[in-house]
This record gives structure tokens, C-alpha cells and sequence, in this order.
């Protein structure tokens, strides 16, 4: 069974290539529950996508790809030039934000 990880972000992330899962969804799933979890805390820097590429010896389009569902998603922000962020609001705060508002009206 191949396996990959990487230190990052911390070895958080690990993928299967012979899961029936894609790797930029295996990717993706192991990052937004890093975010979600608060073990990539709001604000952190990831590494460029080609640097996660070559440290998990994978496509950079699958890093590509699990990068810009996270950032459609909120989960992440881009910074032209400075590099992608774990986003300062979550997609979830949002989400609780609101329903608090409703709920106060």
C-alpha cells in the first residue's frame, strides 16, 4: 500500500494513492479538518503548492486542486504575492455568526 505524508503542515497530512478516494480530495479533507481542529491555526502560511508537491510526490495540480476547493470554500485566503492562509473566519464561525444574529432578532 503506497502511502504519502509530509511534515507539512506538522504531519498532518497523509495520503493513500491506492484509496479509492482522489488524492487532491484526500488533500483537501486532511487540511480542512487541520483548520477545523485549530491544529493550522487562523492566519498560518502554508507552503506554495509546488513545495507541498514535491514534499508528498504528487501533481502540483492536485495540490492546485484541493488549494482552490479550500479557498471557494473559505476555508483558505490567497495573498497575491505573500502566499495562501488559513482564513481568519471560518466558513463554520460564519455560519454561527448569522444563526446568533437570527436568534437575537
Amino acid at each position: 500500500m503506497a502511502k504519502y505524508s509530509s511534515s507539512i503542515p506538522n504531519g498532518l497530512i497523509t495520503l493513500d494513492a491506492e484509496s479509492e478516494t482522489p488524492l487532491y480530495r484526500q488533500l483537501y479533507d486532511s487540511l480542512r479538518k487541520a483548520i477545523l481542529t485549530g491544529q493550522l491555526a487562523p492566519g498560518t502560511r502554508l507552503q506554495s503548492s509546488r513545495e507541498i508537491a514535491k514534499e508528498l510526490n504528487v501533481s502540483r495540480n492536485t495540490v492546485v486542486n484541493a488549494f482552490e476547493q479550500l479557498l471557494a470554500e473559505g476555508y483558505l485566503e490567497g495573498q497575491v504575492g505573500s502566499g495562501t492562509y488559513v482564513s481568519r473566519a471560518l466558513p463554520e464561525d460564519l455560519l454561527n455568526v448569522k444563526t446568533l444574529a437570527r436568534s437575537c432578532t
